[in-house]
């Protein structure tokens, strides 16, 4: 049933991202040719705007998605229907979360690639990549094998923080269900509530773990790269426990609370 809560929630969303998507990568390449580092006229600035403003709305347009497919398909009148087939409660979470995901990583995706094909008129894609190239070649002299390390832990902690972000977005929203009235105002009070906590826990957590070493200087490599490792998979930790409760505290209100509007 996960397949077809998948399928069914991608193919809602995507009439909304691919438009944006495409439009994204047009002004990419509109700008591409309008825009040079010597000359900057009225029409540039015009194109230049409208991409700017297209690429804040990508992002925007993620949020409210992702937002409003939670909120409107399970905790308003669709959910009625959407709780009466045959899947249980953690298959509606876990679809919403991965096509969440998915747009936000093809929003960034699609984001990064307009700003290459602007960027392709002074700089080609072989020479982006050569400079990538030599980057990592000049961390790997310094910093040795463990470069390999930090490169896989940099994506998993992102992830991890991506997931327990959306999940933050859930609960909160899932909490503020909880009353009769003032639903969506509930819903943000406990999102920034469960912000400022973690904004006050997670810090003191990290100094009192590392103690007086978070405030020493560190000058060989290895000490750093331990250091920053180490704070990694702190972060993958933290964010791995997040997630949990986010995820089993929404769970628990949709299956035990569900407060329909």
């Amino acid at each position: 049933m996960l397949k077809k809560l998948l399928k069914y929630e991608i193919k809602a969303t995507a009439r909304t991202f691919l438009p944006i998507y495409l439009v994204l990568i047009l002004f990419g390449v509109i700008n591409c040719f309008s825009v040079s580092p010597g000359e900057f006229g009225v029409p540039a600035a015009i194109t230049m705007s409208l991409y700017v403003f297209i690429l804040i709305g990508t992002f925007v347009t993620t949020l409210i998605v992702m937002i409003q497919r939670f909120y409107k398909n399970l905790l308003n009148d669709e959910g009625y229907l959407m709780f009466t087939l045959p899947a249980q409660i953690w298959q509606h979470i876990v679809s919403k979360l991965l096509v969440s995901l998915l747009w936000t990583v093809l929003s960034t995706f699609f984001a990064i690639l307009s700003i290459l094909i602007i960027s392709m008129r002074e700089f080609s894609l072989s020479s982006f990549v050569q400079a990538i190239s030599l980057l990592y070649e000049e961390i790997y002299s310094v910093l040795g094998s463990g470069v390999n390390i930090l490169a896989i832990q940099v994506p998993i902690c992102i992830a991890i923080f991506l997931i327990a972000n959306i999940l933050m977005i859930y609960v909160s929203i899932s909490i503020g269900h909880l009353l009769n009235r003032h639903r969506i105002m509930a819903s943000i009070g406990a999102y920034f509530g469960i912000y400022t906590i973690l904004q006050i826990t997670l810090p003191t957590l990290i100094i009192k773990l590392y103690g007086d070493d978070l405030f020493v200087v560190k000058t060989a490599p290895s000490e750093v790269l331990a250091f920053v490792q180490s704070l990694f998979w702190l972060g993958i930790i933290t964010g791995t426990i997040l997630s949990a409760i986010f995820f089993f505290v929404t769970n628990y209100i949709l299956s035990r609370r569900l407060n329909l509007e």
